[in-house]
């Protein structure tokens, strides 16, 4: 299976499963996949860079990053995505929360 089909099979789980998410993926030329998960009023990036052949999870946070990110890298899929779930269930702990 392609990193481009894990990555759609991540989204597809993620609009399924608990959290009521929105989704946007972009898959470039280049092999380089781009998963952006919006959820609780915030942004988290997904993202798969073939070049050095790792994953970057992160929250978009326009104060802190302005324009970019500081992804915390890892090398496998399953990692990545369990990174990213963990920041989604943070996430949705806090807007609880905040109600």
């Amino acid at each position: 299976m392609s990193i481009s089909n894990d990555v759609a099979g991540l989204a597809d789980e993620l609009q399924k499963g608990a959290f009521a998410v929105r989704t946007e993926m972009q898959a470039f030329p280049s092999g380089a996949v781009w998963l952006d998960v919006h959820y609780a009023g915030r942004l988290f990036t997904f993202a798969y860079q073939p070049t050095g052949q790792y994953f970057g999870v992160d929250e978009f946070d326009l104060e802190e990053h302005g324009i970019g990110t500081h992804f915390r890298f890892i090398d496998d899929f399953q990692s990545a995505k369990a990174k990213l779930v963990s920041l989604l269930e943070v996430a949705g702990v806090g807007q609880a929360q905040s109600q």
